[in-house]
């Protein structure tokens, strides 16, 4: 009987429990649905018009849906279209989506407040809110039991895991993990579910609806599950260990049995045939073999129907369950046949057709007796027929339609296997950014284990603050690096070595609370060991900021931790230490002591005395206890900083980083010095922080030399004339570490200074300087045109002179080079002014001042010398224009 004529598309077919109610749903354009009902063989009836519309599984309620791109309705109805109920009314804030339950008094949708996303479920009677879940950062799955009102939720939470949530008159979790499914059993009595901490360490949970202990049914390796509907059994499949193993069990755990396992990883398909009472499973190997496997029923037990077949199809079931019709290749050579085969123990499979390319479906007739089927007679699409075969192929086949396909019977479906594909559930990863993120505090410590290549991963939750360091501390062996993201994948910020040694550290301002994962991993793929990993609120103080004042006289014990990190401005990067302040005058001599070994710690500390701009003024080592000494001559008037650092630069705890400072304001040691003669040599004691000065009396044009040399310190010499003013000064021409001022001319007559010091304030020791009459230098030199290469030979202390003639936007280049000296260049400018100067420009030894722009027109000088005065030797020089 006819119940619908409809040239438009049945997207839904449904016969109701009842057998007399039929339900269909024509597909519209744009997306639009008709929903029709059809009591007893009449005519269909349309009930409602919307975008989807859905009958629960009693057949007791219709849901229809109006959507929009940013709203949802949704509309109650009884099944004659009846009891109509507006359950939501254009409402914002959705994801569009919806569920019914299975017994149509309830329906849920998900809805987003303040940008997290919750479910919540309505009275099917009058719309009202019966329960709401709790707030997720998503939301990823959501269903309602198959009989009931109970409903499950999957979703991530604030803090990046997932979590398994059951409503029924309450929200209630069931599980957490960083992978999870869930389904109900057919009967609605059981939730089965499949949960994750890491891949390939999964374990699958029965958790009973009435009550009770869930039960582990199964643990290891990697897990899917499947219901098959048509018996409501359980099907696990588990990989462990290279096997491929496939389980049944009842809903509640009971009768678990394994049914197949297989010695490789490999594919496995479940077809679940409406109505059958066995379900079938077909397994494909790394080599493409095929198995196929007939599951247990109440009175028969499961077997391996084929076994190692290059191709298996199954095709259909006879109606009495007892025969399987199947295409097939047992070999790769071998053509497909069709055949038919009984699902007994040791069957052979019945060839009925070898005459075709293939076979694209087939159906039993009701007694089972014969097969029709369409055959596939060549390789263009369109060469089909349909044959008729007796299913015990005691005669040939017989072609009932040529050029046609078999499409519908009035007795079943062709080919039922094909729509039949029973889907295992694996289990929904998180879609957090890290899922094995270890969690970190602020104010905690972490210690970890990098590995070659690796990267670690932490995650954090920020409270009303945004301001965060974040850093790393390990040994010098590992270099590592730093990144932190945002929830969403967002790189924040990166560092590779802002912290201790070459160790990386980050200060962060983040732009909104949340939550943020943060990598550890190594400058390069070798860079692997342990380390720290520390988090703090708040950003560092300056080094002004932290200081704490220390007074004359006292002995104040401090500590370098976790909290003593002070930021350096002026270069983005911090470093843990101790900061004290004091106020000084100049010539004020300050002494501070510093003891930490002695005293049982073990900080392996280095001291720093800091001028008011942060420059270093004096430094002191630690001695062989541990212990620090320093003294030194302030400068001039202002604030000045001690620093307390560690070596390593890193930090420890108060109880093992501490350490013992006492400043006191001393009486400086009396400066040495004194007269010294022009051809005298004499020794010196310098003290740390001081100069001393040799004075010496000369006429107008004489030429001194004058040499410092130590074993002890870095020496450093400075020329003052009787008026006062410094006339020239050397740190390293003596070769070394030693000073020379050489052969310089005198300008007046009348008493000389020579001061005597080190580089640095904080070195001392014993020194030798010598005065001695000198003598204008010996240099040579000429005139040198652009493009010419000259050949010179430097004397001792010798400066040669080349000149040329430059015009105003010229541009040059000069080469010197030397295998006997060390070059040097000198450009200076037609006042004799000096423009540029190179040292090791081209590589060393030798000097280059590269395309240099002539500021004027004239005649300008090159000095091509030895640096620091002290080698002699032929040179090689060379001046060219550069053409732009």
């Amino acid at each position: 009987m006819q119940v619908l004529e409809t040239d438009a598309r049945i997207t839904t077919l449904l016969t109701l429990e009842d057998g007399e109610t039929v339900f269909v749903v024509e597909g519209l354009e744009a997306g639009r649905v008709r929903c029709f009902l059809s009591h007893n063989g009449e005519e269909a009836q349309r009930v409602a018009r919307g975008d989807s519309c859905e009958v629960s599984s009693n057949g007791s309620t219709l849901l229809v849906s109006d959507s929009t791109t940013d709203a949802l309705t949704l509309t109650a109805l009884n099944l004659d279209g009846t009891g109509e109920v507006a359950l939501l009314d254009g409402a914002e804030d959705t994801d569009l989506t919806f569920r019914l339950s299975g017994d149509g008094t309830q329906v849920a949708y998900v809805r987003s407040e303040a940008e997290l996303p919750h479910v919540v479920i309505l009275s099917r009677e009058d719309g009202s809110v019966v329960l709401e879940g709790d707030d997720l950062y998503s939301l990823l799955s959501y269903e309602f039991s198959p009989v009931g009102p109970a409903l499950f939720v999957i979703g991530e939470t604030e803090e990046g895991d997932l979590a398994l949530s059951l409503l029924e008159e309450q929200s209630s979790i069931v599980a957490t993990g960083q992978a999870l499914e869930a389904a109900f059993s057919s009967d609605g009595q059981y939730l089965i579910y499949l949960v994750a901490e890491e891949a390939g360490d999964e374990a699958l949970f029965i958790h009973p609806m009435a009550g009770g202990d869930d039960l582990a049914l199964l643990e290891g390796g990697d897990l899917s599950f499947a219901i098959v509907q048509s018996t409501g059994e359980l099907l696990l499949l588990q990989t462990l260990e290279g096997e491929t193993i496939l389980y049944r069990a009842e809903p509640s755990g009971d009768s678990f049995e394994e049914l197949l396992s297989l010695d490789q990883p490999s594919v496995v398909e479940v077809f679940d045939l409406p109505g059958s009472p066995r379900f079938f499973a077909r397994t494909s190997d790394a080599d493409g073999r095929q198995t196929l496997f007939v599951g247990p029923s109440q009175d028969e037990p499961g077997l391996e129907l084929l076994e190692d077949w290059f191709g298996v199809a199954p095709l259909d079931l006879s109606p009495d369950g007892r025969t399987l019709a199947f295409l097939g290749q047992e070999e790769a050579r071998d053509d497909p046949v069709l055949f038919a085969i009984d699902l007994v123990e040791d069957a052979s499979p019945l060839e009925l057709d070898d005459d075709h390319v293939g076979v694209l479906s087939a159906l039993f007739t009701d007694d089972g007796r014969e097969l029709f089927y369409t055959a596939q007679t060549g390789p263009d699409p369109e060469e089909v027929e349909v044959r008729r075969i007796l299913s015990r192929g005691t005669r040939p086949y017989e072609v009932l339609y040529p050029e046609a396909a078999l499409e519908a019977a009035s007795w079943g479906t062709p080919d039922p296997f094909a729509s039949s594909t029973l889907s295992f559930l694996s289990g929904i990863a998180t879609p957090s950014l890290c899922p094995e993120a270890l969690a970190i505090t602020p104010g905690q410590e972490v210690e970890g284990e990098l590995e070659s290549g690796g990267r670690d991963c932490y995650r954090f939750r920020t409270g009303e603050a945004l301001e965060y360091a974040v850093g790393v501390l390990a040994d010098e062996q590992l270099d590592s690096r730093l990144e932190v993201y945002d929830r969403q994948g967002n790189l924040i910020a990166s560092d590779d070595d802002s912290g201790p040694a070459l160790s990386p550290r980050l200060h962060l301002t983040l732009e909104q609370s949340g939550l943020y994962y943060i990598y550890v991993f190594g400058f390069g793929d070798d860079d692997a060991g342990p380390y720290t990993l520390t988090l703090t609120e708040g950003l560092p103080q300056t080094l002004q900021e932290g200081a704490v004042l220390l007074p004359l006289d006292e002995t104040v014990r401090g500590a370098i931790t976790a909290e003593s990190e002070v930021m350096v401005e002026e270069f983005e990067t911090s470093f843990f230490g101790a900061v004290y302040y004091f106020n000084a005058q100049p010539e004020d001599w300050m002494i501070a002591d510093l003891s930490a070994r002695s005293i049982g710690s073990s900080l392996d500390p280095m001291l720093y005395l800091l001028d008011p701009n942060l420059e270093a003024v004096a430094f002191a080592d630690p001695d062989p206890d541990g212990d620090l000494h320093l003294e030194t001559a302030i400068p001039a008037s202002g604030r000045y900083y001690l620093l307390v650092i560690n070596t390593d630069e890193g930090f420890g705890t108060s109880d093992d980083y501490f350490f013992d400072l006492t400043l006191t304001r001393g009486i400086p040691p009396e400066p040495g010095g004194g007269p010294i003669s022009i051809g005298e040599s004499v020794d010196g004691d310098l003290q740390v922080g001081i100069h001393d000065e040799w004075t010496f009396t000369a006429a107008a044009g004489d030429y001194v030399t004058i040499s410092m040399v130590s074993d002890d310190f870095d020496t450093y010499l400075e020329l003052y004339g009787p008026s006062g003013a410094i006339l020239t000064q050397d740190d390293d021409s003596g070769g070394d570490l030693d000073s020379l001022i050489r052969n310089v001319q005198l300008p007046s007559a009348g008493e000389y200074a020579i001061h005597a010091r080190s580089y640095s304030s904080r070195e001392a020791g014993q020194y030798t300087l010598s005065l001695s009459r000198g003598a204008p230098d010996i240099s040579t030199g000429g005139a040198i045109e652009m493009g010419e290469t000259v050949e010179g030979d430097l004397g001792p202390g010798a400066r040669d002179q080349w000149t040329f003639t430059g015009a105003a936007g010229q541009v040059i280049t000069i080469h010197m080079t030397s295998e006997s000296v060390d070059p040097y260049l000198e450009l200076l400018d037609p006042d004799g002014l000096q423009l540029i100067v190179n040292d090791d420009g081209a590589g060393y030894p030798n000097a280059l001042i590269e395309e240099f722009e002539l500021p004027v027109s004239g005649i300008y000088t090159i000095i091509a010398r030895s640096f620091g005065d002290s080698r002699s030797g032929p040179y090689v020089l060379l001046l060219e224009e550069v053409l732009r």
